[in-house]
This record gives C-alpha cells, sequence and structure tokens, in this order.
C-alpha cells in the first residue's frame, strides 16, 4: 500500500537529514592574496544577491564543538533553565558567544586558555565588522568552519565582500586549530560530546518529517486527482489530533534525552517550527491512505450533471476540472479536479457516474468518477 510508501521516504529523508547534520560542510575553495587555498561554500539568491557563506580551514581530527552568536532566544530560554550553557567566566565571550557544546574537555580549555577565548571572540568582531553574524562556528570531522551570514543582503561583485572577510577570518581559524594543542585521539572519550548524537538524530527525524510531509502532499495535490476525501476538514483536524500528540512526545523525549543541555531549546524550537509541520502534514498523508487502503465498503454511485468544464495550463501546474451536482448537497455544484481523458469524454449537461465510498476511517471519499456507459 502506499503508505509503505510513506514510510520508506520518512526513513530516507530522516536519514539524510541525520547524516547532513553530522557531516561537514566542504563546497568549493578560494585563493587569498597570500596564495593559501582555503575552503567556502556561497549561498546565493538566484537574483544573484550574497545572504550568507561558509568559510572553512583543514583542522585537526576528532574534535566536535560548536559556537554561535548567541541571541534573546538564547537568554530567554536560559532563564528558564531549560537549557545550561557553560559559562566562561569573561563578560564579553559570555555575552556575545553561546557555546552549543557540552563535552567537559573542551569546556575547561575555553575556560582556561584565554588566548583561544580571545581569538574566538575576534572572529565574532570581525564578523560584527563586515555585517555579518555568525550562525555557526564548527569544528568537526577535521574542518573548522563558519557559518555568516549578511544582515543586508548585497551583490558581491567579483567576491569582494567574501575576499575582505575572508582575509579577517581565516587567519583566526588558523590560531584556533593550532591553540587546541592537546591531541584528542589519544583519548577520543573524553573529547565525546554526549549529546551530539542525540540532537542530531532528533533534529534530523524533524527535518526528515518535515522533508517527508511536503513531498508527500505535493505527490498528493499535484499529481493525485482520483481518488480523493470529501470529508477534507475532519482528516484535517485528525492530522492535527494526532500529529499534536506525537509532537508533545517527542518533546517529551527530547527534554528526557538532552537533559537541559545546552542545546536542548535549539532543538525544541526545531521540533516545534518544522517538525510539527513534518508530522501534521505525513500524518495526513498517513490517515488518507489507510482511510482508502484498509476501506472494505461497498461503493455508492451517483448520477450527477456536468454544469462547466475548464482547463487551465501553465509553466508550474496545470489541471481539468468539471462542475458537477455535489451529490452529497442538494441544489449545490462542486468543482472537481479530473484526468484529462474523463475530462475529454464528458459532455456538459450530460451525466457522469461518481462512486464514493464510507472509508475505514469515516472520511468519505470518491473511489472513481466515470462517464456514461454508450449503449
Amino acid at each position: 500500500m502506499w503508505y509503505l510508501f510513506g514510510l520508506i521516504t520518512l526513513c530516507v529523508f530522516t536519514f539524510y537529514a541525520i547524516l547532513m547534520r553530522t557531516s561537514s560542510f566542504g563546497s568549493g575553495s578560494i585563493k587569498l592574496p597570500y596564495q593559501k587555498r582555503f575552503t567556502y561554500d556561497v549561498h546565493k539568491k538566484k537574483s544573484g544577491i550574497l545572504f550568507g557563506f561558509s568559510l572553512g580551514i583543514v583542522a585537526q581530527k576528532d574534535y566536535d564543538y560548536s559556537l554561535k552568536t548567541e541571541s534573546t532566544l538564547d537568554r530567554f530560554f536560559k532563564r528558564l533553565k531549560l537549557s545550561n550553557e557553560h559559562q566562561i567566566g569573561k563578560t564579553r565571550f559570555d555575552n556575545l558567544v553561546y557555546i552549543t557544546s557540552d563535552h567537559p574537555s573542551f569546556l575547561k580549555a575555553l575556560s582556561s586558555n584565554e588566548q583561544l577565548s580571545n581569538c574566538i571572540i575576534k572572529v565574532f568582531e570581525a564578523a560584527e565588522k563586515h555585517n555579518t553574524i555568525v550562525k555557526k562556528l564548527r569544528h568537526n570531522h577535521g574542518q573548522l568552519w563558519v557559518k555568516l551570514k549578511i544582515k543586508s543582503p548585497k551583490i558581491d561583485k567579483d567576491g569582494e565582500i567574501m575576499k575582505k572577510i575572508s582575509a579577517d577570518i581565516f587567519p583566526l581559524l588558523n590560531t584556533i586549530n593550532l591553540l587546541l594543542t592537546e591531541p584528542p585521539s589519544k583519548n577520543i572519550n573524553k573529547w565525546k560530546d554526549p549529546f551530539i548524537l542525540k540532537a542530531a538524530i532528533i533534529m534530523g527525524l524533524s527535518s526528515g518529517l518535515a522533508f517527508n510531509g511536503t513531498f508527500l502532499l505535493f505527490t498528493l495535490f499535484v499529481w493525485t486527482k482520483i481518488p480523493f476525501i470529501i470529508d477534507v476538514t475532519e482528516l484535517i483536524k485528525g492530522a492535527f489530533f494526532y500529529g499534536t500528540i506525537f509532537t508533545l512526545i517527542l518533546i517529551f523525549i527530547t527534554i528526557y534525552l538532552l537533559k537541559r543541555s545546552s542545546r536542548t531549546h535549539l532543538v525544541l524550537i526545531q521540533l516545534i517550527i518544522v517538525g510539527y509541520f513534518g508530522v501534521i502534514s505525513t500524518a495526513y498523508y498517513g490517515l488518507r491512505d489507510i482511510n482508502i487502503g484498509l476501506d472494505k465498503s461497498k461503493a455508492i454511485s451517483y448520477n450527477v450533471v456536468v454544469h462547466k468544464k475548464r482547463h487551465s495550463s501553465g509553466r508550474r501546474s496545470s489541471g481539468s476540472y468539471l462542475t458537477i451536482d455535489d451529490w452529497n448537497n442538494k441544489n449545490k455544484t462542486k468543482e472537481v479536479r479530473v484526468p484529462f481523458h474523463l475530462y475529454k469524454k464528458a459532455q456538459v449537461n450530460h451525466f457522469v457516474t461518481v462512486n464514493q465510498k464510507q472509508g475505514y476511517l469515516g472520511y468519505r471519499w470518491v473511489e472513481s468518477i466515470k462517464p456514461p456507459k454508450i449503449r
């Protein structure tokens, strides 16, 4: 059945999202005036406007930590005691940088090595100098990179903006890498953040649900014409009900697994904003498919008059529609999307036959619409 297809796509999208969460970025290279080559990734809109980019260097392996610009939302959740961020005791650093890492060895190194913390502050200050925000400074999989968001997106002719920021930030990244002199490979478990994988799995599931729900709804509303649900409002209510319950379960699981770590609120925010949509859209598709696929009721046939035909075509979408008597509401009409072959056969002021079934879950649905048999 098609719900197995939905389960397979969910697993694929979730696995892909987890992989993206745990992998390094990598996407190209840039040569600076002093002839050193580094990796970069440019984020541009179709209009050519630059709104962000990532810069990175090859760095020591086995390290895995993450920093970002501290936001008002971060401070709010810290006050709620939902998230717990390590403080190094330097006002400038603690107010500017949010540490989204929880392994004791890195936190100890950050607190005790003033040169390291000062260098990290300089990265964030360099970003501010060029009217950008540090979305993430990440060291993993042998790469140390920083993801920047431009406050006022603009066209970057010949990469001048990126080169100016790169000239300031790349030397700092090199210094940070050199200051982490203790090789974690001697004791990898000592540098292992206990919450990285847990957070990646939850956020991967959240993103996977969103990708999956979007894909399934696209196939449903763009490609699928018949069968279709009559009681759409009731189906939406059911999707919201089960989706909300499942999302609440995921929220409690997240709080339990992450135990007020520095990542807790970041994961919860994505789960609520992104995952909730994914859960509801996936639930909508799943309930619809179960309602249709397991329905063993006998179809009831209705002969209805075709009042109007309409065909639309365009670059993004096209469809064929019939305006017919609403077989569930007397003295009303209903426009339905139909396959093109049915559209061609149907004639205005003639009958077509609508076959409706009760639905396994009670959501009435149309199994088929057929033109009258020619004798």
